[in-house]
């Protein structure tokens, strides 16, 4: 299953160069316009997508520089790239944090000459000719904090004759805009996405601990887990986490190497993290998390930066963005991974350490959202859809945060996937149980590896299930498994 990479357009008039590339991508699988994003009431590209059958959305200058609405509703349609065709005003910052090098924007001139506020359309051409310049063009470049500015990817060159007019100037320009801007756009893409698949992560991000089990120190932690049954079939899974300078985060290197589980672990001024479980008669653990531990402070580095862009899969979940530190990095990282990368919400409601804002923003984050019985019920009560029945509750997490899919964990009851082809549904097995340490982690990772390597929905699930079934009859989390 290849998701495909989701464009945006951006744009402020009559839209010819909006519409040039949606009909250039029209029918491929792997690339989409999502939407298009204009900001002038009534500036005919809205009539174009609408011909098109794009979903056009009009925001004002508060939206783009005041609340921001215009980046929430872009991470709400999960976009990897956004495209700016004709739009005449500066980026905000929040929108380059959150897409760096990934705007591209087309100019009607060879910058650096001609460009800077104010430069566009007509009053680029009228500046061309009245400067008596023997020739004109077209620069595509990547987006910045200035006008205009930017890594050049391409330009293209025309004459300008002493007869021309700035009419005459703004026709040649188009003729350039139309053969050459969907196909630099296209070859940029193709190229990144060549390289970027070169490395093949499916990466867990998190908490990296010890569970303090009755039965004895266990390795523990959800990214660990998840990274663990996610490798196997050409994927590489990585577990990325911090850890003390100390003898349990030792220990946490060397259980890591034993079970042949590539890391990258800061090592920070922080003790490394445990957790004392107890088990109920049934073997559900319950949980005791230290604060201020060293994965509540993982750094952004520059081998993390390297990890992202080689991702094809990452799963993050709520408990570890319990402090800024964390949060900002796991932010960073799922702002950095390619086009088309696999963001998973294991959420993890532990405790008191989850709040609205996390749900809310982590969900807008993610293509896919795992969840269980219970935890459904806390986030159908914070967010709305209180007294729903499970399966509308599904259907409204999935359309209002635009998720790919939706995996439903109801322990003994069985589990569910909630998708664009229906919903998959299977009953839990009757087998023996040791404990469930881990059991959900486990199911994750298998689904997402099995997705990756191109099962079917209900293939990956009863892979997963199967998987999931057999850590439940074992100790600890990371046992050998059959993959």
């Amino acid at each position: 299953m290849n998701t495909p990479v989701r464009l945006a357009i951006l744009g402020s008039g009559n839209g010819t160069n909006a519409q040039q590339i949606s009909e250039y991508f029209a029918g491929r699988t792997d690339v989409e316009i999502a939407c298009i994003i204009y900001n002038k009431r009534d500036a005919y590209i809205a009539q174009r997508a609408k011909n098109l059958g794009i979903e056009a959305r009009y925001f004002g200058r508060a939206d783009f520089y005041d609340n921001g609405n215009v980046l929430q509703y872009l991470q709400s349609k999960h976009i990897d790239w956004v495209i700016l065709a004709g739009f005449l005003w500066l980026v905000p910052e929040a929108m380059l944090d959150a897409y760096p090098n990934r705007i591209i924007n087309i100019h009607p001139a060879l910058l650096p000459k001609y460009g800077g506020k104010g430069m566009h359309g007509m009053h680029v051409h009228e500046a061309v000719v009245a400067a008596g310049e023997p020739e004109t063009g077209i620069t595509i470049h990547l987006v910045d904090e200035q006008y205009d500015h930017g890594k050049t990817l391409f330009q293209a060159r025309c004459e300008v004759l002493p007869c021309d007019t700035a009419m005459d100037v703004a026709a040649k320009i188009h003729l350039l805009e139309q053969e050459h801007f969907p196909d630099v756009v296209d070859g940029y893409l193709s190229d990144l996405l060549k390289k970027q698949n070169m490395k093949q992560y499916v990466v867990g991000i998190g908490e990296a601990l010890w569970d303090m089990l009755p039965s004895g120190k266990q390795l523990g932690g959800a990214p660990a887990n998840f990274a663990y049954h996610a490798s196997g079939d050409g994927l590489e899974g990585i577990a990325v986490s911090a850890i003390g300078k100390d003898e349990l985060g030792d220990e946490i290197v060397a259980s890591f190497e034993q079970h042949d589980l590539e890391y990258n672990l800061a090592r920070v001024d922080y003790p490394t993290g445990t957790v004392q479980v107890t088990l109920s008669g049934r073997g559900i653990p319950q949980y005791e998390i230290m604060e201020g531990v060293a994965w509540d402070n993982i750094p952004w580095s520059d081998s993390l930066a390297e990890i992202a862009a080689n991702s094809r899969a990452v799963c993050f979940g709520s408990l570890a963005q319990r402090n800024a530190v964390s949060r900002a990095t796991i932010v960073k990282f799922l702002n950095s991974v390619p086009a088309g990368c696999l963001k998973v919400f294991d959420i993890n409601l532990r405790q008191h350490f989850y709040n609205e804002k996390i749900i809310r923003d982590s969900l807008l984050l993610c293509d896919v959202l795992k969840i269980n019985d219970e935890e459904l019920v806390v986030v159908a009560d914070m967010l709305g859809y209180a007294g729903l029945e499970q399966d509308v509750v599904c259907g409204h997490l999935r359309k209002d945060f635009g998720l790919q899919m939706l995996i439903l964990t109801c322990g003994v009851k069985g589990s569910y996937i909630y998708y664009d082809g229906g919903m998959s549904f299977l009953g839990t097995p009757d087998s023996e149980v040791v404990d469930t340490v881990g059991a959900g982690d486990s199911f994750g990772g298998a689904f997402v590896r099995s997705i990756l390597t191109g099962k079917s929905v209900p293939e990956a699930h009863q892979t997963a299930v199967d998987v999931s079934t057999y850590v439940c009859s074992c100790h600890g989390a990371m046992p050998p498994v059959k993959k």
